[in-house]
């Protein structure tokens, strides 16, 4: 929903109201939603000209997300070069964010364009918390992550 640019219909008894993605997840298992209230509808805007792509890794005994990447590019009228792109993602941190920092990068990358997809893929995870369990401590954790933001981004630039 991050990447896709989402936005959430909330019903509580004191009416509707619509919550972009981007601050929908607040924290462990919390979002926006109040204790009185209920989602009712998402909301996701066509992407006629985009390319998008998921990437999860998986706890191989809940087969929740150790890390996942959502990658929603944009592309120009040529199909060659992106226009804008955002990137969502879950697993790493305490709550599901969107990579808002390292979407500038995403303008003009190339399809096959190695070299770009390291540099934003290296940049996702900076200033992030990664969570820390058992299975996945923070190294082995931004390891995964930017495999998969790297895969996530080649898979939708090709």
């Amino acid at each position: 929903m991050l990447a896709l640019g989402a936005s959430i219909e909330i019903l509580g008894a004191r009416g509707t109201r619509r919550v972009s993605a981007d601050d929908f997840f607040l924290g462990f298992f919390q979002t926006a939603v109040e204790p009185d209230e209920i989602l009712v509808a998402v909301e996701i805007p066509a992407c006629p000209r985009h390319r998008c792509a998921y990437r999860k890794f998986r706890h191989p005994a809940s087969g929740y997300a150790v890390v996942a990447c959502a990658v929603v590019l944009e592309m120009e009228p040529d199909g060659q070069s992106v226009r804008s792109g955002r990137i969502g993602i879950t697993g790493y941190a305490d709550h599901a964010f969107r990579a808002a920092s390292v979407e500038p990068l995403l303008k003009g990358l190339k399809r096959k364009s190695s070299a770009g997809i390291d540099a934003a893929a290296n940049e996702v995870f900076k200033g992030a918390h990664a969570l820390e369990d058992r299975f996945a401590d923070e190294d082995y954790r931004l390891q995964i992550g930017t495999t998969m933001v790297r895969r996530a981004l080649a898979d939708a630039l090709n």
